[in-house]
Formats: structure tokens, sequence, C-alpha cells
């Protein structure tokens, strides 16, 4: 995965979990956002730290995030209280599967950025 892959994916999920960024262009490289970190910073694809803080965001949407490890692979999961299945991923990296289920969930396309499972 390229670094402009994966701030794509960044900047997608901090949109979708409300933050706006409010300094420099939407399309800036590192723009300040409404909770006070630049987007550099807020790494949902790739720390156990803020892929807390989006399983937490994410529950009070009403979409859970479930992680589930493989051989090889880690496979996220996103489902609603009714446990119906929302969007699923499957990654070498447990916070980018669980973010790019995330995405799919919130109805973003992420197979250009997922591995087979």
């Amino acid at each position: 995965m390229t670094k402009e892959q994966k701030r794509q994916i960044n900047a997608k999920v901090a949109d979708m979990l409300g933050y706006e960024a409010i300094s420099g262009e939407v399309d800036n490289v590192n723009p300040l956002y409404s909770n006070g970190h630049r987007l550099k910073e807020m790494d949902f694809s790739g720390s156990w730290a803020w892929m807390g803080i989006m399983v937490e965001k994410a529950r009070e949407q009403g979409i859970y995030l479930r992680l589930f490890p493989r051989v090889k692979t880690y496979y996220g999961s996103a489902i609603n209280v009714f446990a119906q299945e929302l969007g699923h991923a499957a990654s070498e990296s447990a916070p980018l599967a669980v973010a790019l289920a995330y995405l799919e969930a919130k109805g973003i396309d992420t197979a250009q950025y997922q591995i087979e499972s």
C-alpha cells in the first residue's frame, strides 16, 4: 500500500467519523481537523490506538467493528445492532482491515485496497 493510498483511507475515515478539515484545502496533504489533530497524526489504518478511537466513534453511529485474526491476515467486519454485516475487509494489518470494513459500512467501495481473504 502506498503512502497516498493510506492517506486517502485515513482522510475518508476522518470524514465518516464526523471530523472536518478546518485549515487547508480538503485535498491538502496534512490539513488540521476539528478534533485538533493533523491528518498525518490520525492513522486509523495503521495504529492500534487510532483504531480504538475509530471503534468507539463508529459505535456511537450504531456501527460495531470486529476483528478476526487469521494465519497470515486479519479480517475486519462491521455490523449493526441486529448483527447484520454492513461491511468487511481482509488485510495484512489489523487496523487497516477494520478501517476498510468501517468505510464499507458507510457505503464506500474499498476493493482497491483489500487483499484476497
